[in-house]
């Protein structure tokens, strides 16, 4: 929380306040900034930031090592609850065409529409912002939550829980309703409830854009009693237009999949190590940029999504290569489920 009580004029207090929170929101980390400071992203934010320019003469000047910041999601079998404060996955957070970096927030689950999306009121850490309808947290969490500022998002944009409120602060979230119009807000309020908009507008997008295990199992039918084998990157790693290899192992441990993939030239290579005993593995083909399931074929045959893959076997699977060779695609390999 960032303290102002210093400063006796409310006007100037709330300005001040609005500074910080747009610093907070966008304006990027060491880990962006000390890298990668000559992408025309970062050249427009330089030229709108004077707090960005000092952080970066700063660091050219005393060659100041940022610390190492670490853009992998956090791994967690724990699922969210409604009243639970978590933050969202770091590496959601990026650029706009306008030189803002969209920092990622922390949320308030609030109720879940289904098993996979929860309905998630953003919140503030910056209190003094608060205005007619945003609710104080309790101590420890500083700042408020914002009711009118809710979106449903995937639980895959989470990264890890960091606290939780109590049922009556989320009941009251939940029943509030809009008393003041925007336009006769104070104009600082405005302009922060503005931005805090964007911001959840932000996450919302990016959360709709993942590619999920749930998702690409419905794309691909895959049938009852087999699972995805997703890398560490939950399926987020892409594929750009090249010749690429990965490596998956198999559920249990006994044997793996690995597949070559020429998606200039329409080409995956499957080569499936395991026991003769083990059942068969599917491979799909997704193009990330179009979220388009890619039909395959064997040479001269018919195409379908799927291909099934007998342990020891290595199969030739062809596709029509994009006109587009910046499209991004996944290989999907789904075997049969190793749980009872």
């Amino acid at each position: 929380m960032v303290k102002l009580t210093n400063i006796p004029n409310y006007m100037e207090r709330i300005r001040y306040a609005l500074n910080a929170a747009s610093e907070e929101r966008f304006c990027p980390p060491d880990s962006e900034l000390f890298t990668a400071r000559k992408s025309d992203q970062m050249q427009r934010h330089l030229d709108n930031c004077e707090s960005c320019r000092d952080r970066l003469e700063a660091f050219i000047e005393f060659e100041y090592t940022p610390q190492n910041s670490s853009q992998q999601t956090t791994s967690t079998q724990q699922r969210p609850a409604s009243g639970d404060l978590w933050t969202i996955r770091p590496d959601l957070a990026g650029w706009d065409d306008s030189g803002r970096y969209f920092n990622s927030p922390t949320i308030l689950v609030l109720n879940f529409q289904d098993n996979q999306t929860i309905l998630a009121a953003q919140t503030c850490g910056i209190e003094e912002l608060a205005y007619q309808g945003d609710l104080i947290l309790d101590a420890p969490y500083a700042g408020f939550v914002e009711p009118w500022n809710t979106k449903f998002i995937s639980i895959d944009s989470l990264e890890k829980k960091v606290g939780e409120v109590s049922t009556n602060l989320v009941k009251t979230v939940c029943k509030y309703e809009e008393t003041a119009p925007v336009d006769t807000l104070p104009f600082l309020i405005k302009q922060f409830r503005r931005q805090e908009c964007e911001v959840a507008d932000y996450v919302e997008s990016k959360s709709k854009s993942l590619v999920t295990p749930s998702y690409l199992a419905r794309l691909f039918e895959v049938p009852v009693g087999y699972e995805l084998l997703c890398s560490d990157e939950k399926l987020e790693h892409s594929f750009a237009a090249a010749t690429t290899t990965i490596e998956r192992e198999v559920p249990g441990g006994e044997g793996g999949v690995i597949a070559n993939i020429e998606s200039s030239k329409g080409k995956i290579t499957i080569r499936f190590v395991g026991l003769d005993s083990y059942g068969s593995v599917l491979a799909g083909l997704f193009n990330k940029t179009r979220k388009q399931a890619i039909p395959l074929r064997e040479r001269g045959g018919s195409k379908t999504l799927q291909f099934s893959i007998r342990p020891g076997a290595e199969a030739e699977l062809y596709f029509d290569p994009s006109d587009d060779i910046n499209d991004e695609f996944e290989i999907v390999l789904a075997a049969p489920s190793s749980k009872e």
